[in-house]
């Protein structure tokens, strides 16, 4: 694919600080990209949600998993988005935002200290790198792989235990739940979904459990837009 090199390379065509990489069919969940062809989840192999530029203004090797669908985003230094890919498919290619409308120029044209911006544009990155961004299960995982969300004992399986047997209590009970718990829980919904899409492809019969989950998602992210 034109955006990304047959050996990993990012190519991309915009001036852009970091790219972001989120699944376009769940709900534009972050998503993670790889450091190399096997996409392990290990640390070591992931580089999480996102890309950094390096100095040079170059990408490192990104490699995405083929059984997510991403949407990719490229970032400007100042957080504005510069181009994205609404589906990365085997002929995608960087759209271009368009920019808003120039104001009118001054009288006298300010002074861009270029070394300031630069210093800038190295601690932005600097801080994007220092996070550690939060890693997907392996390929292969289950739902119960996952271990608990935070320091209680709630899982993604057991919210959607509850969920098919008393909904009304659930909603009162993901309403006291974090961002961050919420996104977690949000994660392991997810894989169980992709491997209940994978058992339906393979027999032919479809799950009915993959309907609670979809509700179930849909309540998690309208309490995250809160």
């Amino acid at each position: 694919m034109p955006a990304f090199a047959s050996d990993g390379t990012v190519n991309c065509p915009f001036p852009a600080a970091w790219i972001e990489f989120f699944n376009a069919d769940k709900n534009q969940w972050p998503a993670n990209a790889y450091r190399t062809p096997d996409c392990s989840a290990s640390r070591e192999h992931s580089h999480g949600s996102f890309v950094a530029a390096l100095p040079d203004g170059s990408f490192p090797p990104v490699f995405l998993w083929d059984e997510i669908s991403y949407r990719v985003v490229a970032k400007g230094a100042d957080g504005s988005v510069v181009a994205t890919i609404n589906r990365v498919t085997a002929d995608a290619e960087f759209v271009s935002v368009a920019a808003p409308e120039p104001a009118p120029e001054p009288q006298s044209e300010p002074v861009i200290d270029l070394a300031a911006e630069n210093e800038a544009l190295r601690r932005r990155i600097a801080e994007l790198e220092a996070i550690e961004a939060p890693l997907l299960p392996a390929p292969d995982a289950l739902m119960s792989d996952y271990g608990p969300v935070g320091g209680d004992d709630i899982t993604g399986d057991m919210l959607l235990d509850a969920f098919e047997e008393d909904e009304a209590e659930t909603v009162a009970v993901v309403q006291t739940l974090s961002a961050l718990r919420l996104k977690h829980l949000s994660e392991q919904l997810n894989v169980e979904r992709a491997r209940l899409d994978r058992e339906h492809q393979a027999t032919g019969v479809a799950n009915p459990r993959s309907a609670s989950i979809d509700r179930l998602l849909g309540l998690l992210t309208r309490r995250g837009e809160v």
